[in-house]
């Protein structure tokens, strides 16, 4: 593997490059499937006779799948490799989104969206994990930017393909349809990505750690990394915005803006789109950081400060100003700030999780996303219940994703000496971080 990611100029082969293409297509897909029934509840309420508080579980119900299966996804990641479980996630969630247009009431609903995340969940840390074998690490946040521009613009896409799709075959019929795009997808990922090496992972283990039998890896190895940790408090609050978004910020501009529902369809595709190309700059920009902080972690941390912090201040202005469209402006700007610091995250773990626990790392990371996109809507509804307006709610997400970035700042450590295949770092709660450590670890 080693052999492989150091070739001259960090050249990619064929099937290197089909890798790439059919994540950013599976991202897409992902998203697309994600959303889909957001835009269909009120179709599905009317035919199946559900109160806002029935739909309201049913959308919660996939975070609760995703989360629980989450670090499984990981796992599965690392044990049998991630070409042949991003096949069979793929092709499972896309049955399974067929199926939630054959649903008959509010149980089955749930049962079939419980799967339905349940499925979903290997995608992240997997496709990660894949992206890790074909891209060397100088460029990996580049590729993992521009690949995960394919979920904001899968979510761009979903209104005129549910538009298009519900008019013709209904909101049944649309599931079908969206079900049968992943379909293609996981038939045509094996033939396509054919010419992928498959290498094997990780230098043996060293002879004391056979001794010592500690040869696979576990959980509380992935916890002994400080960077790791740093990543799973910032995404988590990444994602809580994320949700916050989508679950809230129609009904804000709906309620507190006047806007009517044809209007709040044609603005959603200006936070998308700012999503997307934050994703790619974000991307460019952290590897650039990293190059220039020589490898360390301090232009990755000014970079996170410089998106996250400016994107809080946004969602706290969005409910003071006074026009609705400079209101979707603070929002669409938060959007792509947001996005921009994500492939930061995940080139973090490459870096500092050694290879054989890079599928468990992404898959905890990501778990702390799923758990905040459970929190958020039912956060910021209670506040917005209590307080008979949206300001706290945009407050309290404001202040949780700048002091997310700051925590990232001083938790987040990365002491190549102390790291090895077979040797995990010092854990976070013994580390103690200082100050000093920061400039350090830089």
């Amino acid at each position: 593997m080693a052999q492989h990611q150091e070739e001259p100029q960090h050249a990619l082969r064929k099937g290197d490059k089909a890798v790439l293409s059919m994540i950013f297509l599976g991202g897409m897909i992902n998203f697309l499937d994600r959303t889909v029934i957001g835009l269909l509840a009120p179709s599905i309420a009317s035919d199946l006779h559900l109160d806002p508080s029935e739909m309201g579980l049913a959308f919660s119900i996939f975070a609760i799948g995703y989360s629980i299966f989450i670090f499984m996804g990981g796992w599965a990641a690392d044990r049998f490799g991630p070409r042949i479980v991003l096949m069979v996630s793929v092709t499972c969630w896309s049955v399974l989104c067929g199926l939630t247009g054959a649903v008959t009431g509010l149980i089955s609903l749930l049962v079939v969206r419980f799967a339905f995340g349940a499925w979903e969940s290997p995608w992240m840390p997997a496709s990660t994990k894949m992206l890790a074998r074909v891209v060397p690490p100088i460029r990996f946040a580049s590729a993992f930017g521009l690949v995960s521009a394919g979920q904001p613009i899968g979510g761009a896409l979903a209104g005129p393909i549910v538009a298009l799709t519900v008019v013709v075959a209904g909101w049944r019929g649309s599931f079908a349809a969206i079900a049968l795009i992943g379909l293609c997808w996981a038939a045509c990922w094996w033939p396509a990505t054919r010419h992928f090496r498959e290498v094997p992972e990780p230098a043996q283990p060293s002879a004391q750690a056979q001794e010592d039998g500690d040869t696979q890896p576990r959980l509380i190895d992935v916890l002994r990394y400080p960077a790791i940790i740093a990543s799973c408090i910032a995404i988590g609050a990444v994602s809580y915005v994320h949700v916050f978004f989508f679950t809230w910020f129609p009904s804000y501009l709906a309620a507190e803006r006047g806007m009517s529902q044809i209007e709040i369809g044609f603005i959603s595709a200006i936070p998308w789109g700012l999503g997307a190309l934050g994703m790619v700059s974000g991307g460019l920009l952290a590897d650039y950081a990293t190059r220039r902080s020589r490898g360390g972690l301090l232009g990755r941390k000014l970079l996170l400060l410089g998106c996250l912090v400016p994107a809080g201040l946004c969602l706290v202005l969005v409910p003071l100003v006074d026009g609705k469209y400079l209101a979707v402006a603070l929002m669409a700007g938060a959007v792509g700030l947001l996005y921009a610091s994500g492939p930061t995250y995940f080139a973090t773990i490459r870096q500092a999780a050694p290879a054989q626990y890079l599928g468990r790392a992404t898959g905890l990371v990501v778990l702390s996303t799923a758990v905040a996109a459970a929190l958020a809507p039912a956060i910021s509804g209670y506040l917005i219940k209590v307080t008979g307006s949206y300001y706290a709610a945009f407050a309290v997400a404001g202040a949780f994703i700048s002091s997310s970035a700051i925590a990232f700042f001083f938790v987040a450590r990365l002491r190549p000496e102390k790291y090895s295949e077979t040797h995990p770092a010092t854990p976070i709660w013994q580390s103690g971080t200082k100050l000093r450590d920061v400039a350090q670890d830089a």
